[in-house]
C-alpha cells in the first residue's frame, strides 16, 4: 500500500519504506500498532530548526536585515505542536557554556505567546525583515546566543527555573555537521528526526519560520 509516514502526519510513501516488514497494515499503524482512543493534542513546543552556522556572505542574512552576521543570524525555529497557545513570557534561554554559570542568553519579554500550531523564530539578533511564514520573530535580548558549530546544548527555563525544553546536539542531532553553513531540521517538519536542510530541500540552506520547502506551517 501507500501510506503516510510518519502516520497521520506524514507525507505518503511504500508501506515497505515506512516498514520493511509488512506491505499494508488496514486499521493499525504502519509498525502494526494500533491507534491511539484519542487525537494527539501535541507536544507543546519543540525545536523544529536550528541554525548555527549561517553561510558566509550575503547568503547567510538568514533574518534578511541585509547584514550578514556569524551571531545575529544564528536562528531557533519554535513550533507550539499543541492546540493551545504557549506564553514563554519570563523564561530564559541559555546555550551550554551560559547554562553553568545560569546566566541567560535570552529572556523571553513579556507577551512572547506562540499561537497553536504556529512557528515562533528567535534570531541572535540584528532587525529582521520579512514576512518569515507569518511566524512570531524575536531576538535574544543579549544579542548573541552563542551557538557553537561544535556542538551545544539549548536550554529554556520555566520562570521558575525548571528545565522546560533542551536540544542536545550530541543527542537530537548526533551525526549532523552543525558547522555545514546550513541549519539543521526536521524533516518531516515537526514530527522527523533532525537532517541538514539541504538533504530535506537541496534548493535552501535554511527556512526560518516556514516548513523546509518554504510554504507555512
Amino acid at each position: 500500500s501507500a501510506s503516510r509516514w510518519p502516520d497521520i502526519n506524514g507525507p505518503y510513501t511504500l508501506h515497505t519504506t515506512a516498514n520493511a516488514a509488512l506491505a499494508y497494515s488496514p486499521g493499525k499503524k504502519a509498525d502494526g500498532s494500533n491507534f491511539g482512543g484519542n487525537v494527539d493534542p501535541g507536544k507543546g513546543l519543540i525545536v523544529n530548526e536550528v541554525l548555527f552556522d549561517p553561510p558566509s556572505g550575503a547568503a547567510g542574512d538568514a533574518n534578511g536585515d541585509g547584514t550578514r552576521s556569524a551571531s545575529e543570524d544564528e536562528f531557533i525555529e519554535f513550533y507550539n505542536d499543541s492546540d493551545q497557545p504557549v506564553d514563554l513570557s519570563g523564561f530564559t534561554l541559555f546555550d551550554e557554556t551560559n547554562l553553568a554559570t545560569n546566566t541567560p542568553r535570552h529572556t523571553f519579554p513579556p507577551g512572547s505567546i506562540v499561537p497553536a500550531r504556529k512557528a515562533y523564530v528567535l534570531f541572535g539578533g540584528g532587525m529582521p525583515s520579512g514576512g518569515f511564514g507569518g511566524a512570531v520573530v524575536g531576538v535574544t535580548t543579549t544579542g548573541d546566543m552563542n551557538l557553537s558549530n561544535a556542538g551545544d546544548v539549548i536550554t529554556i527555563k520555566d520562570t521558575q527555573g525548571n528545565v522546560y525544553l533542551t536540544f542536545d546536539t550530541a543527542i537530537d542531532g548526533g551525526g549532523l555537521d552543525f558547522g555545514a553553513d546550513q541549519s539543521v531540521t526536521r524533516s518531516p517538519d515537526i514530527d522527523g528526526g533532525f537532517t541538514l536542510h539541504t538533504t530535506a530541500n537541496a534548493a535552501s540552506a535554511f527556512s526560518p519560520g516556514t516548513r523546509t520547502d518554504g510554504s507555512g506551517f
